[in-house]
């Protein structure tokens, strides 16, 4: 995946975009993410069908990260009108995780979000 679709690929270079496969079990998803994984396909990808996270689910997972870039990466997809406020609050909710901190801090960082 790294060499059709990631960092320095020939579509990072055409779409100005790129992936990065991250396991499972690094991240931190809302309930019910696998049956909302979106297929993605372009020239670069030839006869494989990626799937990819649904817009939502990503943010909600960045969110829970709380890294700096993952913010910026979500204040972009709300400014590009690819998020309903709405949906995310939802799959915030959702984040499979124990630590009830984790869901807090998240949906305080959804709030601030777009509003600048």
């Amino acid at each position: 995946m790294d060499a059709a679709l990631g960092e320095g690929s020939s579509s990072h270079e055409e779409y100005d975009y790129y992936a990065q496969d991250v396991s499972v079990e690094t991240a931190i998803l809302p309930s019910g993410w696998r049956e909302r994984l979106v297929s993605f396909q372009n020239k670069s990808t030839g006869k494989a069908r990626p799937m990819c996270l649904d817009p939502h689910d990503l943010a909600a997972s960045k969110l829970a990260a709380r890294r700096e870039k993952d913010l910026e990466f979500v204040e972009a997809l709300v400014k590009r009108g690819l998020l309903s406020r709405e949906t995310l609050v939802e799959r915030l909710d959702q984040l499979e995780t124990t630590v009830a901190a984790i869901r807090r801090r998240a949906r305080e960082q959804s709030e601030s979000i777009g509003r600048t």
